[in-house]
């Protein structure tokens, strides 16, 4: 089985659910962090909990 090299398949998104509310959160990349490389920044825009999920 081969796998396809279509250019659709090269943006992952990356889904959290917040566990105070449970509504999808929103990336936040402008989140004010030393180092922001390795990591992506979550935001709830119902309740405003935020996570930081490492890379």
């Amino acid at each position: 089985m081969k796998r396809s090299n279509l250019p659709n398949n090269t943006d992952i998104e990356i889904k959290e659910i917040c566990e105070i509310c449970g509504e999808e959160m929103d990336e936040n990349p402008f989140a004010y962090d030393y180092d922001s490389e390795n990591k992506l920044v979550f935001k709830c825009p119902a309740c405003g909990h935020r996570k930081v999920r490492n890379l």
